[in-house]
């Protein structure tokens, strides 16, 4: 049974959408109930400030609120037939950040029986971006190679103990043919940007990144 909230909060518009991309303080929060919990609509602004004392120094938290509470239309991020997206919006992009960075390496975060994950933008080009990449990430998962994304565009694999951070499909069609697998270029790519493999430069596998 859906939780209360999922009927109870506001639709996000398409001006809502477009306000929050053009302050770009915001971010979404997928909210999982593990169990039957009664969470209401109007509860909300009081889960995620209990939410914020609990993993944000005091002086953080201190006039920390929500400037708007949305519910997304459809799940953008679960890909399954229950929207569990919630878009906020911070009062300005200095709190959205201490949110994200205090939050960054804890997602999913269990908090009052929820598991949530969260999410830096909604962007369109950043969605865009990562559904070109579809049947890469399928045949990553076939290759039993892990990978998550990073801000902003990033798609960060680990192999053999090593996360190597590709920000252009360039780079990913080489850590691709590094790995001798090829994809098919995605419906979605722009046509500019399509996997060449006469143009791909040699990769170089010792590539690192921290930790995001």
């Amino acid at each position: 049974m859906a939780p209360p909230w999922q009927s109870e909060l506001p639709l996000a518009t398409k001006a809502d959408l477009l306000g929050m991309v053009t302050l770009k303080a915001f971010f979404t929060a997928e909210l999982t109930v593990l169990k039957n919990l009664e969470v209401t609509a109007d509860r909300l602004p009081q889960f995620f400030k209990k939410l914020f004392s609990a993993i944000l120094p005091p002086k953080q938290t201190k006039g920390l609120t929500t400037d708007g509470l949305f519910r997304i239309p459809e799940g953008l991020h679960n890909k399954t037939d229950t929207a569990r997206d919630i878009i906020m919006r911070f009062k300005s992009q200095l709190d959205k950040e201490g949110f994200l960075s205090a939050t960054r390496g804890q997602t999913p975060l269990t908090f009052e029986d929820h598991s949530l994950n969260f999410y830096q933008d909604l962007n369109h080009q950043t969605l865009q971006w990562r559904a070109s990449l579809k049947e890469v990430t399928m045949q990553l998962k076939a290759a039993d190679i892990t990978y998550k994304w990073g801000y902003l565009r990033a798609l960060i694999a680990e192999r053999d103990g090593h996360r190597h951070r590709l920000t252009s499909t360039a780079e990913v069609a080489q850590f691709l043919h590094f790995l001798s697998i090829h994809p098919a270029p995605s419906p979605m790519s722009n046509p500019a940007h399509r996997w060449d493999v006469a143009k791909i430069t040699p990769f170089t596998p010792a590539r690192p990144t921290a930790p995001e």
